[in-house]
């Protein structure tokens, strides 16, 4: 019974501390995501800074956008609106990678689904939204991403 017990209090060790580890992308695995993403071709990501004291959320931000303009993305950000829009504030927790259903470009979509792959190989919980506000969806090329809190 002992090493049941020590065995499974191990594994609730392991989990907690996954959970309270900081999301960060190393170098090597940046060059990893690049690669995966290269042969797509270059696109334009935007991600919008939810928080600039939540060094976790700053970390991971950073080290995404690194990764996308390895892979010859132009990777720009953007400030949170005062008022963010539905779409924006979709999840809780997370990263959500959003796209324009009305992107004139359609590798588009197929290019943010792999990067939701790569980053969910990864194990960071991403989602991959296709939402929009208004009565049409937005001409928009643009990957939008945005990093909450774990």
């Amino acid at each position: 019974m002992d090493r049941i017990e020590t065995f499974s209090g191990g594994r609730a060790d392991d989990v907690v501390r996954k959970m309270r580890a900081p999301r960060l992308l190393s170098s090597a695995r940046q060059a990893e995501i690049a690669e995966k993403l290269r042969p797509f071709g270059g696109y334009e990501a935007v991600f919008f800074e939810v928080s600039d004291v939540d060094a976790e959320i700053a970390g991971i931000t950073g080290d995404l956008s690194k990764a996308l303009a390895s892979a010859g993305w132009k990777a720009g950000f953007e400030g949170w609106p005062p008022t963010p829009p539905e779409w924006l504030r979709a999840p809780a927790n997370g990263i959500l990678v959003v796209v324009s259903p009305a992107a004139p470009d359609p590798t588009v979509l197929p290019t943010a689904k792999t990067l939701v792959d790569v980053l969910r190989n990864d194990g960071l919980q991403v989602e991959l939204s296709l939402a929009f506000v208004g009565p049409s969806p937005p001409i928009d090329t643009r990957v939008k991403v945005v990093v909450y809190a774990k």
